[in-house]
């Protein structure tokens, strides 16, 4: 299945972290529920996002930044789920 902006989507449905999945959440919770179940710090995602400082990622989490489309299909590729938990 494609995006509409061509990418391939991923089945949320089969991702590991479906199950323990909170609703309702804004997309910085979301954000920071991924990054906790992947047991990841606020540094450690930076850098596997490309070099992201850790108050970047700080600020995506607390809604201070707000998530770029671009960011938010990087995130979705990373964790495996759809780029609308991060979309807000």
């Amino acid at each position: 299945m494609r995006s509409e902006w061509g990418e391939r989507t991923l089945d949320i449905l089969n991702a590991p972290a479906y199950e323990q999945e909170p609703k309702g959440m804004n997309p910085g919770a979301y954000l920071r529920f991924f990054r906790q179940v992947n047991e990841l710090t606020q540094v450690e995602l930076g850098r596997k996002l490309g070099g992201m400082s850790r108050q970047n990622v700080c600020d995506m989490e607390n809604g201070r930044r707000p998530i770029s489309r671009m960011m938010a299909l990087r995130l979705s590729r990373f964790f495996e789920v759809s780029s609308d938990k991060f979309l807000g």
